[in-house]
């Protein structure tokens, strides 16, 4: 379930396009008629419906599974609608953190896999941690990103790397460390302090 580590490769050409274009969801997405989209993970956003791709942890969580529809998607902005809730979300890739493309973040964001299949296997323990948005000590790489969304790659640039650095807030962040089998077995939180 783990993306493969192309997704994350950097490239400079990604963002030479013109920022308006459009993208091919469907393409990207490989979606056919018919086919259903849901949320890969968590999303936190604001009171304006706004997310982030560093994935600050604070506001309200869209849930992993939601069934959504992609309304619109440019090289630096994805707006999605909730299908049962209605709501609008709009993502936003800042140029300054932009180490992947929109299209990458898509891949990552969305899924054809039903909520029953992301969680096949998860004991009910850990699921119930996930659906709160609480990563805890035992639990795999793969349900930390249902739990909390992939790292942002400008602080954790592979997840094959034994520890990811969440950002609650732009200065708080969540370094989550993982053993050689790829579970947690700490969780630190830390302040940055602002010069």
């Amino acid at each position: 379930m783990i993306a493969c580590s192309a997704l994350f490769l950097v490239s400079c050409a990604l963002f030479d396009s013109d920022d308006d274009a459009i993208l091919d969801v469907n393409g990207i997405l490989k979606l056919r008629p018919g086919d259903k989209l849901y949320t890969s993970h968590n999303l936190w956003f604001d009171d304006k419906n706004e997310i982030f791709q560093v994935h600050y942890h604070r506001g309200r969580i869209l849930p992993f599974g939601t069934e959504v529809k992609i309304v619109e998607a440019h090289p630096y902005e994805i707006v999605f609608s909730d299908v049962a809730g209605g709501e609008t979300y709009r993502l936003s890739v800042l140029k300054k953190f932009a180490m992947s493309s929109a299209e990458n973040y898509m891949k990552l964001l969305f899924t054809k896999k039903s909520p029953d299949k992301l969680v096949e296997g998860i004991s009910p323990a850990v699921l119930d941690k996930i659906k709160k948005g609480v990563v805890g000590k035992g639990m795999s790489k793969n349900e930390v990103i249902i739990c909390f969304g992939y790292p942002p790659l400008h602080r954790t640039p592979s997840i094959s790397e034994d520890t990811w650095i969440f950002f609650n807030t732009p200065v708080e962040t969540e370094r989550v460390m993982f053993n050689r089998k790829g579970q947690v077995v700490d969780i630190i939180k830390h302040q940055e302090v602002k010069k």
